[in-house]
């Protein structure tokens, strides 16, 4: 069985995660309102990374180009537990059964 290769390359892959590292840092800095090497630590455990490089990504001054979206509010899910539907609209989650 072939595997299939991303039709993006490995550069544009790493900087859609250094992209996600950035923002996920401002989320944390800005609006949660914790300490840098706490934002460094949570940063390292959320994507298996070493703080040292958290804190490398955070100097880089990235140039998205065009073809390499930012991630979108889906992929970053997992951080805030909202979902959004193609016009960046929150979708209200069917109530759960208890």
């Amino acid at each position: 069985m072939k595997r299939r290769r991303s039709e993006l390359t490995r550069e544009q892959n790493k900087i859609r995660k250094w992209t996600a590292v950035q923002a996920r840092f401002k989320e944390l800095y800005d609006v949660e309102r914790l300490r840098i090497d706490d934002v460094y630590d949570r940063l390292a455990e959320e994507f298996f990374i070493s703080a040292d490089q958290v804190h490398f990504i955070m100097r880089q001054d990235l140039e998205v180009s065009e073809e390499i979206a930012e991630p979108g509010p889906n992929q970053l899910d997992l951080f805030t537990g909202e979902r959004f539907d193609q016009r960046n609209q929150p979708v209200e989650e069917a109530p759960k059964c208890s």
